[in-house]
């Protein structure tokens, strides 16, 4: 239940960053890890971060992909035992992390697709789905695609969250 870092060369161990020590609650990480390049935005005056970013079921982590220096946190449901996202999906485009989160154990269920700033985690947009989504996304062209369980395909504008087309 945690991300590590090695040295690709000498396998030497960088950094590790364990959310859950002793966890009880399987509390592990289920959207696999993504590398890239964050750019500040225009009101911050810093270099790009390297980064790196996965989720587990108790939230969206970044960390320096390098130094495992901890940058942010976003968790989209409720925050209690059991209600992360038990499904969660990631891609990196266009200086943003898109998701889809879904918690179907949550008292009310819950799934949602959004945009992350990749930069500081802020949420730039948030939809939320008809039915529970389970599937890998991607984004190109502008688009987002993600699908449900309930066999949809689904394109929504990568930068706004607004649904142009389903399948």
């Amino acid at each position: 239940s945690c991300i590590v870092a090695h040295d690709l060369d000498t396998g030497e161990l960088l950094w590790y960053y364990q959310v859950h020590p002793q966890d009880d609650f399987d509390l592990d990480f289920n959207a696999h890890p993504v590398i890239f390049d964050a750019e500040p935005p225009q009101r911050i005056r810093a270099n790009p971060r390297n980064s790196v970013v996965a989720g587990n079921k108790a939230g969206i982590y970044c960390w320096d992909r390098y130094t495992g220096q901890f940058f942010w946190k976003v968790m989209l449901g409720m925050i209690c035992a059991g209600c992360g996202p038990e499904y969660n999906a990631l891609a990196v485009a266009y200086n943003k992390i898109y998701l889809q989160w879904a918690s179907s154990s949550s008292p009310k269920p819950f799934s949602a697709s959004a945009a992350l700033n990749a930069y500081t985690g802020e949420v730039e947009w948030m939809v939320t789905n008809p039915v529970v989504n389970s599937s890998p996304v991607a984004v190109a062209n502008g688009l987002f695609y993600q699908g449900f369980l309930n066999g949809k395909l689904e394109a929504l504008d990568a930068r706004n969250g607004r649904t142009l087309w389903e399948y």
